[in-house]
This record gives structure tokens, sequence and C-alpha cells, in this order.
């Protein structure tokens, strides 16, 4: 078995889609997001007599906060091995990363990070990576029905939806790159509230770009008076949801528009034959944590697996350093911070 980088996006994407195991940002277009941001692209496979056995896309991610990184995936919250159907999984995925180990020497990163559930745990713990447990999501099974999955939701979720709707709160779909500038002008008011550098809006129309024509992204946004007031992202792939990002003006928050374009997302992925809802990632018992709760979907650990080699151990988010910077970003003016932020965002890759 032959291990290469593969620079063939026919032939990559082909078996991502065509495993049941992968996740939108296995796909060769997350990758092309990453490059967007200066980032080099490590995608590897495993080949036996030309074939793919299995595949593990890597970004390269030089940052002055977190070191020099070889991580799967940036951006995110799933990057892992992929091992193809009816082959030697445990095999494929220890040569993989294997090569993940010798390019991480080669190009001296701090450390290797392979996030989320998926394959390849047993095998990345045998060969030195170090399992951390730092977020968690929840999953709906979409195919409990509309009636069955409404009924568990707590009432104050019910309750939000039924509001929205009193209220006169509306909905759409944005179904072109135009229309971005009403999710991303709440994402920035999102941003600045919780201290934190947003992503470019170059960033947003390059996803789009590469994403929604296959269906595979898609964004609603709830307007009261055509004023915009809230907007998800989710991205439908592989009969997965994942709903990746929220953002809202906190002065209509009352409203519960988010309430309602979550909504709205479950039953189109009901309607279309998809069979799992995730509610992307959370730090436990944080509000993000307490909000999805109330849905009373099953609640899943994402293990991140980790090999330092300078690096000794993370730097967690709740060190005094960070919520100072977190404060401070609050208090920029708003211009300069839009300025500054894709920059620093663009080296932070959770």
């Amino acid at each position: 078995m032959d291990v290469r980088l593969i620079k063939d996006r026919s032939s990559w994407n082909r078996f991502v889609t065509s495993n049941h195991h992968s996740k939108v940002f296995h796909l060769w277009e997350w990758g092309d997001l990453c490059e967007y941001y200066g980032h080099s692209k490590h995608y590897i496979a495993a080949v036996d007599d030309g074939e793919i056995m299995g595949i593990l896309p890597l970004i390269y991610v030089k940052s002055h906060f977190f070191g020099k990184q070889l991580v799967s995936m940036p951006f995110c919250e799933y990057g892992f091995p992929l091992a193809g159907e009816d082959v030697n999984s445990s095999t494929v995925i220890r040569v993989l990363l294997e090569e993940a180990k010798r390019i991480a020497g080669e190009i001296q990163a701090d450390f290797v990070e392979l996030r989320g559930l998926g394959q390849g745990i047993e095998e990345a713990l045998s060969m030195g990576f170090r399992k951390y447990e730092r977020f968690l999501t929840f999953e709906l099974n979409l195919e409990e029905g509309e009636e069955k999955i409404w009924s568990r939701f707590e009432k104050c979720k019910r309750n939000g939806v039924r509001k929205a709707i009193k209220m006169g709160v509306t909905w759409e779909e944005i179904e072109n790159k135009d229309g971005l500038e009403s999710y991303y002008t709440l994402f920035l008011k999102t941003m600045r509230e919780h201290g934190t550098p947003p992503h470019s809006f170059k960033f947003f129309e390059r996803m789009y770009d590469v994403l929604a024509p296959r269906g595979w992204m898609k964004i609603y946004v709830a307007y009261i008076n055509r004023i915009p007031i809230n907007g998800i992202i989710f991205f439908p792939f592989n009969k997965n949801i994942l709903y990746w990002s929220a953002v809202s003006d906190i002065d209509h928050r009352n409203l519960c528009g988010g309430d309602l374009l979550l909504w709205e997302a479950i039953k189109w992925g009901m309607k279309n034959g998809f069979e799992v809802f995730d509610l992307g990632r959370t730090r436990k018992e944080s509000g993000v944590y307490l909000y999805k709760k109330g849905y009373n979907a099953a609640e899943k650990k994402l293990r991140d697996l980790f090999l330092f080699r300078g690096k000794k151990d993370l730097v967690h988010p709740d060190k005094l350093r960070y919520r100072v910077f977190e404060k401070i970003w609050e208090m920029l003016p708003s211009p300069i911070a839009n300025s500054l932020g894709p920059k620093i965002r663009s080296e932070i890759t959770l």
C-alpha cells in the first residue's frame, strides 16, 4: 500500500461522497477555504493498485497564538482519517497517521490535531496521540418524524417558535451571494458581542461559491419588518445536517427568530430524507450548551486527538489572558475590529 499526496479534486471527492463516515469538511472545497487564508493543504491518501483505500485531509496553520499546527480540519468540529469500505480499516488508518507524523516532523509542526468522533480513535491513541473531550454536540434523529421531535422539545422551545410566528417574524433562504450581506451584518454583531474576531466577508462568499451550488450549504435569515434579526448556516451532506453557525441581533433576541429558523431547518431535513441533525460543537454548561439542551437531542462527546511535538499541552480559552483579550476586543471601534479581525481569526482554527 502506497501513501501519497493527492492533487486531484474529483478523485478525492468521489471517495468522500461515497463514504458514509465522511463529513462536509472532508471535501476538497473546505481545504480551498483554508488555503484562501494562506494555509497550506496536505491531502494524503492510502492507495493500492491505483485505488484510494483511505484519506486524511490536513491543513498546515502557522499561528502567532497557538504555534505551528497540522490540523484536520480548521474552522469546524470534525476532521479525521477515513478508511474505505471492504478494507482493513485499522491498517489503512495507521498508514495515514504515520504519514501525518512524518509530515509534521518535516515541516516542524508543534502538534497534529484530529477533530471529532469518526474513525481512527483507537489507532491514534496507540500511536501516541492524546485524547481531549473539550466539546460535545447534540444529535436529533430525524427519522423519528416531525410530531415526535416537536413533542420532545422543552416547552420554552415550542413557545419560542410560536412567539416568533405570532410577532410577525418572517424568514427566507438566501439563494444568491447578494443576500449574504444580511447574514454577515448579523455575524459581525454576534462576534463583537462574544469578544471574538470575525471571519472576513470573502470567506463566506467563497464558502457559498464552493458549497451552495452543490446543495452542501444553506443559509436562513429571519426578519421583522424586513430588518434582519437572526441567521443560521447549516450543511446538508451525506444524510446528515450540521448546524454550523447562528447569529443574531441582541436587540431583537426576544422575538425568538433563531428558534423559528432552527425548526424550519429541522423540518427541511426531514422532508428531504436526512437522518441526523447535528446541533454543532459547544462547551459543557455554556450558555449555548443550555440553549441546545432544550431540544432534548442525544448528547455526544466530541473527541479531539493531539500528537504533541514542541508544545506540551493545550492553552485553555478560560485562561485570564484570553478573557482580557475578549474584553479589549469588545471595546475596539467597529471599523478597527472588522478590519483587523479576519487576519487574527484566520490563525484561530476553532
